[in-house]
């Protein structure tokens, strides 16, 4: 049997198939009988019927392209993380960052300094190309000091290197028309926390000293997405609001000029659970999402759900394995922006070092178990469609370690989603409504247990 053969999936979609290969970038829609003569083919060769011989032949001759192999040893950094501050001016009901543990201070400017000094020079040592810097909280504008100072300083490092610079931030939105100016001119991307219209973002994301919030961050949303800066919004979905899903995408397409929308389930945690917020219907926010990206791709806006990128066949979702150094405001380089103690309860170490006298004091051998706990395969993802693009999903909040074939919620979402993005690939939008749609396929496809070729039925 052809060795790739294990990398061929065939997903039944009501009375067609879905092959898909991701590794070789290929998507395509058949009847079951083509579908069934395709795998006789690739399993034992012989003669290939001519109804099938296209799809037959792009299989046989398109080289794999798997995701790259992390280097062995050295640093080459993926990103520099800074967290300015654990703290925020938000208490979002499903936010677990900061509830039951301190949020500490704010990194001090000498630290900001050390940290870019650190980075810039491995950068000359590993002659890297362009530096990129982003920033994580807490919220990141909470003190605005650090960002102002990172941003200049970074900027005046790779000025003087000749060397191309990103800087990104996530945030919440919560500072003055001046600052949301200076973002939109400084920053190449800002990723703006805002879960929709009025009602929704007050009732999911409450000011600390409980003032209405929603102002500020829309006239701040509006102000950077007229700017150089891509807007880029993320939205959590509630079971509350996934019904509402297409009216967010609808409200986003009309206020604002952003450059991708990403939906992302709630994340069910205690705070989430005493006020009653649980994450969607899985079935009604695969179906919402496939609505609400057609009207947001109609209008070029990315629509985006972080494990479902069809786009990129990777090892692991997050900066968890890919070289990131993200370091809190007392200078620990982790290798995760969750809090420590988020890991550390998962039974995980992702510190990699510290900052000590402007250079990184990094721990080689957590590096090298991080790069390899994050690359290998999860046992539960093994006979999954998603497993080159969802890559198990979060490290910390989700093992992959359930058997074979057996989906939690979280998968079954993930298969969804991502099997009506392929179908969107195809322009094949109608199809891919009537299959969300109807309750016995769904069913059908919660209980396979494997979607390779080789076991189709």
């Amino acid at each position: 049997m052809d060795a790739a053969f294990s990398r061929y999936y065939a997903i039944p979609v009501l009375d067609r198939v879905l092959i898909y290969s991701p590794l070789q970038g290929i998507t395509a829609l058949t009847n079951e009988s083509a579908a069934q003569t395709l795998r006789r083919c690739l399993e034992n060769g012989g003669t290939v019927p001519r109804q099938i011989q296209p799809l037959y032949k792009s299989l046989k001759e398109t080289p794999f392209a798997p995701p790259a192999a992390r280097q062995v040893r050295g640093i080459a950094p993926l990103f520099l993380g800074i967290i300015p501050t654990r703290s925020c001016s938000l208490q979002c009901v499903y936010c677990d960052f900061i509830a039951g543990q301190s949020a500490g201070s704010a990194m001090s400017l000498p630290m900001a300094k050390q940290v870019i000094d650190a980075y810039f020079d491995i950068l000359d040592e590993e002659k890297g190309g362009r530096a990129d810097v982003q920033f994580f909280g807490g919220e990141p504008f909470h003190s605005p000091e650090v960002v102002y100072f990172s941003v200049a300083y970074a900027r005046r490092k790779a000025e003087e290197r000749a060397m191309d610079v990103h800087f990104e931030v996530t945030t919440n939105g919560i500072f003055d028309a001046e600052t949301a100016a200076w973002a939109a001119d400084h920053f190449d991307a800002v990723i703006l926390s805002l879960d929709g219209p009025p009602d929704i973002q007050e009732s999911q994301r409450p000011a600390r000293n409980g003032k209405p919030v929603f102002p500020i961050v829309y006239r701040n949303a509006k102000i950077i997405s007229s700017g150089s800066a891509d807007l880029i919004i993320r939205s959590c979905i509630s079971q509350r609001t996934a019904h509402r899903m297409t009216e967010i995408a609808g409200w986003i397409v009309e206020e604002f000029l952003a450059k991708a929308v990403c939906f992302e389930s709630v994340h069910p945690t205690a705070q989430s659970a005493n006020t009653g917020l649980l994450p969607p219907d899985l079935l009604e926010f695969a179906r919402q999402f496939h609505a609400s990206a057609q009207i947001l791709e109609a209008h070029g806006i990315a629509a985006v759900h972080s494990t479902t990128d069809v786009s990129v066949c990777r090892t692991t979702l997050c900066p968890v394995g890919r070289n990131a150094l993200i370091v809190s405001p007392d200078g620990a380089v982790d290798a995760c922006y969750l809090p420590e103690k988020t890991w550390r309860e998962a039974g995980l170490d992702f510190r990699l070092g510290n900052v000590r006298a402007g250079k990184f004091d990094l721990n080689e051998n957590v590096l090298q178990g991080i790069l390899a706990f994050a690359n290998g395969d999860k046992p539960g993802c093994i006979n999954c469609l998603c497993r080159c693009h969802c890559a198990g999903g979060c490290h910390v909040r989700r093992n992959g370690n359930h058997s074979n074939g057996r989906y939690d919620d979280t998968c079954m979402q993930t298969r969804l989603v991502t099997t009506a993005n392929l179908l969107r690939r195809l322009n094949e939008n109608d199809l891919a409504t009537e299959w969300l749609a109807d309750e016995a396929a769904m069913t059908r496809f919660a209980c396979q247990s494997s979607d390779h070729i080789s076991e189709m039925a």
